[in-house]
């Protein structure tokens, strides 16, 4: 290195530094620290000097520093081990204690080190590795890459050294195609061809992790965004040319999302993976692999939203406060009598106001806590049904589902518990699917509606005639109603094809036995054409706006005794 330390010659540094490449070389991702006893110089590891707030990487007199950083409780301890072993008493420590990092928040660590004793028995150095054991880091076996805690913590360095940092998200799509035909251990060596193209591409301006599943993520520093697409599309290339593997070629498309930091004021490092998924399943889904950038720095609107997007992200893991649900009117086609709702959520505070789902839905559902949000919807609905079927007892309430919710393996008995808790029937309870679901195995969706159905539990196919996938979901699920999107209904009046393509969603949606709802119901005129049509049910501003609970029960059950319960 050319860092020079005052008062400590050449030799010994070098020798220090080489001592450290070692013990850092053995550590697998842990904060390394080397001690030359003799001369009281330390050297650390820089994630621990940026993850705890260190000094620098070098420091004199490095014991006391780091015991500042221990738990009062834990001092003493961790300073009586320290001198028993410069003293000679003990060759080795292995003791856990807390540490307090730089946001000021203590992480229980496991501090391992030896001693290396001269041919006179007395202390030559100290080395060894704190393990985090609060925010385990380690490294990927298959790949050598850092994993994706040592990515969280990567961001949060580069949040709390408000360090602006370019981080992108890379997933090899449709990757079990390659294990289904050619092996596990040729999708394995796969993985490990693109770790080290990855690695050679940034070099030491990025630092690579293995993500989750196929997937990577980079961290980079000195690089402009103009560099980093470039990297992307040349990898793009390369790879839809085609990789040899053991004979094998192999051709895969990727998918990409990229955000740069520069703005600090609203950073959380979970809401920035949040943000960086949401762009790389835009670009996997919606982008045919087009890199796709989620950027919070000069755009004064998006770092608006973004702000936005982290108050509501609290407010989901402070028991969901700020979000409510309005109600709006499903009626009988023949009769326009009301038959059930669609409970659709909605969160307001004193500074953002109200905000509707298509501003923070999409995004939140790459998110941990979303699942979290989605029982609380269910919860609500559950409970204000439960009031309506005591004047209504046929009414059925439709609830949004995303495909985050259906992938969760405790998703199907939480709605068991939550019918039985608040002793609603499952026949007054509908879930609403979107053709997004497609990214589910087709399986794992079909078991969940036949388990749910066994309940009473129907489901309804939403948006349907929006995309590619939605016959393919109609003809393999067992769906109870079609919900015709309202881009099909706005024009029918003076579109002529509009017509045509209801009529025919119609028609297929009998063949499969389900019954059709048609949404986006503004006038009388819509009303009259679908009628004639045999649809089942209706769903617009036509008949009512959604509206919160309260509205909704006086709206359509003025006088009755649960006007003003809920």
């Amino acid at each position: 290195m050319s860092y020079r330390i005052e008062n400590y010659s050449q030799v010994d540094q070098d020798f220090l530094d080489n001592l450290f490449k070692v013990f850092s070389y053995l550590a697998a991702g842990d904060h390394v620290f080397v001690c030359d006893v003799k001369n009281d110089v330390s050297r650390w590891s820089k994630d621990a000097v940026d993850y705890f707030g260190l000094p620098d990487e070098y420091m004199r007199n490095a014991g006391m520093i780091w015991s500042e950083y221990i738990h009062p409780d834990d001092r003493k301890t961790f300073i009586d081990n320290i001198d028993s072993l410069l003293s000679g008493i003990f060759d080795s420590h292995d003791m856990q204690y807390r540490a307090k990092n730089l946001e000021g928040n203590y992480v229980t660590c496991t501090c391992r080190g030896v001693v290396i004793k001269g041919r006179d028995g007395n202390p030559l150095y100290f080395g060894g590795a704190i393990h985090n054991n609060d925010e385990a880091v380690g490294s990927d076996m298959l790949t050598g890459l850092k994993s994706p805690s040592a990515f969280q913590m990567a961001i949060k360095y580069a949040i709390l050294n408000k360090q602006p940092t370019v981080f992108m998200a890379i997933r090899c799509c449709k990757f079990s195609h390659i294990n289904d035909m050619y092996g596990y251990n040729i999708g394995n060596h796969f993985l490990q061809h693109e770790a080290r193209s990855l690695q050679k591409r940034f070099g030491s301006k990025g630092e690579v992790f293995r993500g989750d599943g196929p997937s990577f993520t980079i961290a980079c520093r000195g690089m402009s965004v103009e560099e980093i697409k470039q990297i992307y599309e040349d990898e793009t290339q390369e790879l839809l040319r085609g990789v040899k593997i053991d004979g094998h070629t192999i051709n895969v498309s990727i998918a990409g999302g990229l955000l740069a930091l520069n703005n600090f004021d609203i950073a959380q490092h979970v809401l920035i993976i949040t943000c960086l998924n949401y762009a790389t399943n835009e670009s996997r889904h919606h982008k045919q692999g087009d890199l796709v950038i989620f950027n919070n720095s000069e755009d004064l609107n998006q770092t608006q939203k973004l702000k936005r997007l982290g108050v509501i992200r609290d407010s989901i893991a402070n028991e969901c406060r700020g979000f409510y649900l309005c109600y709006q009117a499903v009626v009988d086609a023949q009769t326009e009598k009301l038959s059930g709702c669609e409970a659709l959520i909605r969160w307001k505070n004193d500074t953002y106001g109200m905000v509707p789902p298509n501003e923070f839905i999409d995004i939140l559902e790459q998110d941990t806590l979303f699942p979290q949000l989605g029982l609380w919807i269910i919860k609500r609905a559950m409970l204000d049904t439960k009031e309506i079927i005591k004047v209504n007892p046929d009414f059925v309430t439709n609830v949004n589902l995303s495909y985050s919710q259906l992938e969760n393996a405790d998703f199907i008995n939480s709605v068991v518990e939550l019918l039985t808790i608040i002793g609603l029937p499952g026949r007054n309870l509908c879930f609403e699917i979107t053709e997004r679901c497609r990214l589910l195995d087709i399986e794992l969706l079909k078991d969940a509606i036949c388990k749910l159905g066994r309940l009473g539990i129907k489901f309804a196919l939403d948006d349907f005639g929006t995309g590619f996938a939605s016959l393919d979901i109609l003809k393999y699920l067992p769906v109870d109603i079609v919900k015709i999107d309202r881009s099909f209904i706005l024009d029918m009046e003076s579109d002529e094809r509009s017509k045509i393509g209801v009529k025919s969603i119609i028609e297929l949606a009998s063949a499969y036995g389900a019954h059709v709802c048609a949404e986006g119901i503004e006038n009388a005129q819509t009303r009259d054409i679908l009628c004639n049509y045999k649809v089942n049910t209706l769903q617009g501003y036509y008949y009512s706006k959604p509206i919160e609970i309260n509205q909704f029960c006086q709206k359509f059950f003025p006088g009755s005794a649960i006007c003003g319960c809920l």
